[in-house]
């Protein structure tokens, strides 16, 4: 059987149902109990995106400004249209399963919540485009020494610096999932040969973590200064 590594700061989970709240901390769960959790984990992650698909398709097959369907109009509708349901469920679990393999939490839904990275995977992507706006920038003035660095002038620079952006009608934007894929070849290239790459990711871990311990040394002081009060 093949096996990975994971890596992961030991950070305080908060879990909340109903306004109540538990702080957790994954590292005192048995190796065993983690094993099973991941996969409990994704199966709950891609279920949970396809939970509106019913509603969705419902609302989608009748004119705008029909009302919502009641608990049994919808489980009626259901019925008779269930492939068109499947289909539907099918497809948000597909694209939920993407969106994960592409290193984002969320994916905008119709109806539902938008893309949301990870705090790690936020961090890591934000240090990757500040190096890349230097080997951009770099370049650029090479080629155009007078030119003001912008994402519309890098795109300029040729195709491979293009890829990196969304053109859009106001403005070029970074194009998140390419960055991603460009992390994943540092990493890779690191791996070969620290010289060659860079883990961002591992960076981003590493300073996630050295963060919540500061806090949680701040917290501890102030627990001391405020222990009386």
């Amino acid at each position: 059987m093949e096996t990975f590594t994971l890596e992961m700061p030991k950070l305080a989970i908060v879990v909340e149902s109903r306004d109540v709240a538990l702080t957790v901390n994954v590292v005192d769960l048995p190796h065993d109990i983690l094993r099973q959790l991941i996969p409990h984990g994704i199966k709950q992650k891609l279920a949970d995106s396809a939970a509106s698909v019913p509603f969705t398709c419902y609302m989608a097959s009748k004119p705008d400004g029909t009302p919502k369907p009641s608990r049994d109009q919808l489980t009626d509708w259901v019925a008779a249209n269930q492939k068109t349901v499947n289909d539907g469920i099918l497809a948000a679990m597909q694209k939920a399963w993407d969106a994960m393999v592409a290193g984002q939490w969320q994916v905008r839904v119709s109806g539902g919540t938008s893309t949301k990275m990870t705090d790690e995977q936020a961090l890591a992507v934000q240090w990757a485009k500040n190096a890349l706006t230097v080997i951009f920038s770099t370049a650029l003035a090479k080629a155009e020494p007078t030119t003001k660095p912008t994402a519309a002038a890098f795109m300029e620079l040729s195709p491979k610096v293009a890829a990196f952006f969304k053109a859009n009608e106001k403005r070029p934007t970074w194009d998140d999932k390419a960055v991603i894929a460009w992390i994943g070849k540092q990493a890779a290239a690191y791996a070969a040969d620290p010289k060659t790459g860079r883990d961002f990711m591992a960076e981003a871990r590493e300073e996630l973590a050295r963060q919540a311990a500061a806090i949680a040394a701040t917290s501890a002081d102030l627990d001391d200064l405020l222990g009386d009060i």
